[in-house]
């Protein structure tokens, strides 16, 4: 089974004006962290579709480490 992972309940995210990225805002801690890739990259990332590229676990890991995302099966949507 896939490692999947979501959006931890109560961040933002927002895609840039030009769909090259999206920001990504934590309301709690006013941590903000833009990722360089657009939404539907950063979904087969969350899905991980692009386990082999290492710039995507690189995503996951600042986006995890921030407490932004989380495992899919933990629960927390």
């Amino acid at each position: 089974m896939k490692t999947q992972y979501i959006l931890v309940k109560g961040m933002l995210s927002h895609p840039f004006s030009d769909q090259s990225g999206v920001a990504f805002y934590n309301p709690f801690s006013t941590d903000v962290v833009s990722i360089g890739m657009n939404h539907e990259t950063i979904s087969e990332v969350f899905q991980c579709v692009r386990e082999d590229n290492p710039s995507a676990q690189a995503v996951i890991e600042e986006l995890l480490a921030k407490g932004f995302i989380c495992l899919k099966d933990d629960g927390i949507e």
